[in-house]
C-alpha cells in the first residue's frame, strides 16, 4: 500500500502505520518531538491543540524502517511541522485522508472485489476477475473497476 502512495504523502502514511498516530496528531507532529538520536516521537498535541485526545503526553518508538521516511520529510519540511502542506502550514481537517487511503489500497490491489461496468449505460456486475465481456445493452467492452474496502483513516 505505500508503495501505491505519492512520494509526498508515503512518510505521513507510514508514520500512521508504524505508530498507530491519529491524523490530528500526525498533522501537528513538529521537528521537534522526532528524537531521531534516541529513536522517538513525542507525541503531545493534535490539530491546533496543544493536547492529544487523551490529554497526555506518549513516547512512540521509530521502527527503523520509518525513519528514513521521516528524515526525508523533515529535510523536505521548511516549516516547523514534520507534514505540512504546501506553504508550510498545518493540513485542514478537511484533508480526505480515507480517499488517499483507499486509492493507495486500489492501486495496491487489497479491494473487495471487481465490478464491470459499461461507460454507456448503468449496467454493472460484479466480477471475481477482470474480464473481457461486453455490455448486455450496447455491446461495449466493459470496464473493470475496483470495489474499494470500505475504510476510515483510524482503521
Amino acid at each position: 500500500m505505500l508503495a501505491n502512495l505519492s512520494d509526498a504523502w508515503r512518510p505521513f502514511f507510514a508514520t500512521a502505520v508504524y505508530t498507530g498516530m491519529r491524523r490530528g496528531e500526525l498533522v501537528a507532529l513538529q521537528k521537534g518531538d522526532v528524537d531521531l538520536a534516541g529513536g522517538t516521537i513525542g507525541v503531545s498535541r493534535s490539530w491546533e491543540a496543544e493536547s492529544t485526545k487523551g490529554g497526555r503526553t506518549r513516547l512512540l518508538p521509530i521502527h527503523p524502517e520509518l525513519k528514513p521516511l521521516l528524515v526525508a520529510s523533515m529535510d523536505r519540511s521548511a516549516s516547523h511541522l514534520v507534514f505540512p502542506r504546501e506553504g508550510g502550514r498545518m493540513h485542514r481537517d478537511s484533508v480526505d485522508l480515507a480517499a488517499l487511503l483507499r486509492g493507495a489500497l486500489n492501486r495496491a490491489g487489497l479491494v473487495d472485489g471487481l465490478k464491470l461496468k459499461c461507460r454507456r449505460c448503468a449496467h454493472q456486475e460484479a466480477s471475481p476477475v477482470a474480464d473481457r465481456k461486453p455490455c448486455p445493452t450496447w455491446g461495449l467492452v466493459l470496464w473493470s473497476a475496483p470495489i474499494s474496502r470500505r475504510i476510515r483513516f483510524h482503521n
